[in-house]
């Protein structure tokens, strides 16, 4: 059994039949095993509902039915304890490595989160965002796939 963590863009691609990831996101889906575990964080349902905020009200009337057929594929990890002890770990090490000023780097707080999410939940961060390959280098237990590429 395989535990994988779908990032938000990953999950909108799998949503978006018009995307030009979709078809490869979910050929992918479609080979798991019946055992392997699809999950999100509730991280990226916070970043769909700000979408839709911004949505015409067709564009989010469409993004809400798509967001319910997601729910029901995916198991919805919540944020833990163990998470933000790792959390505070990644961060630093990552400003450390990168250099990068405070007020970026709090730009990728929701992104260190879901590797640390990964890493708590011993799953596999399935993302098209390239941040993570650092997170990978500075992280050898935290677990990245791209199943766009």
């Amino acid at each position: 059994m395989t535990k994988y963590l779908l990032d938000s863009n990953i999950v909108s691609y799998f949503a978006d039949k018009k995307s030009p990831h979709h078809e490869a996101v979910t050929n992918r889906i479609a080979s798991l095993q019946d055992e392997d575990i699809l999950s999100s964080s509730i991280l990226a349902f916070y970043e769909n509902e700000y979408g839709m905020a911004n949505a015409t009200p067709e564009v989010a009337k469409k993004l809400q039915t798509t967001r319910q057929k997601i729910l029901d594929k995916l198991e919805i990890l919540p944020l833990s304890a163990l998470g933000a002890k790792i959390f505070g770990s990644i961060k630093k090490t990552y400003k450390d490595a990168t250099g990068i000023k405070d007020k970026a780097l709090e730009k990728n707080n929701i992104d260190l989160i879901l590797a640390s999410t990964a890493i708590a939940e011993d799953a596999i961060l399935v993302s098209n965002d390239s941040l993570f390959e650092e997170v990978k280098k500075l992280r050898p237990d935290f677990q990245l796939e791209n199943w766009v590429k």
